[in-house]
């Protein structure tokens, strides 16, 4: 069965994409990451270089890498996204003037995951914060409500 390319619109194999079992694994481990499959997808090429293919075994690896990255780290799905997404950004305006290289590393990718996993705590820690004044408010009207009644 032959399938279309969304990107260069070539036809290709299926059967010899499930074939490889590295391909088989990859698209797998993209599974699990539903929503930031895509995020990651784009992440993963930015390892390339700008006339190569990726080979299937190295693009598990990466994956790989990320995910234990990910899992290490404790992140969600969500900042597992924002973190490719910001990288994949940065990456791009460092390629639009001309100083970009493949990367080699995910050392990058580590910092971006650090801050979007800190913007996160220090949003929930926020949010802890904010919840119990609205709560000592929402008591305090109770309060006064008890209050008016035992008055009556």
């Amino acid at each position: 069965m032959n399938v279309t390319c969304p990107n260069c619109l070539s036809h290709l194999s299926l059967e010899a994409l499930a074939e490889d079992a590295d391909a088989r694994k990859l698209f797998g481990l993209l599974s699990q990451h539903e929503a930031a499959a895509g995020a990651l997808v784009q992440y993963l090429q930015l390892f390339k270089a700008a006339k190569q293919a990726l080979r299937w075994s190295r693009a598990l690896r990466l994956a790989q890498e990320v995910t234990a990255m990910v899992w290490d780290h404790g992140a969600s799905a969500d900042e597992l996204q924002q973190a490719c997404v910001r990288t994949v950004s940065a990456m791009q305006a460092k390629r639009s003037r001309g100083d970009w290289r493949p990367l080699m590393s995910h050392g990058y990718f580590e910092r971006v995951l650090a801050a979007v996993l800190a913007e996160a705590h220090d949003a929930a820690q926020a949010r802890s914060t904010s919840s119990p004044t609205i709560h000592a408010g929402a008591q305090s009207k109770r309060a006064a409500a008890l209050r008016v009644l035992d008055e009556d």
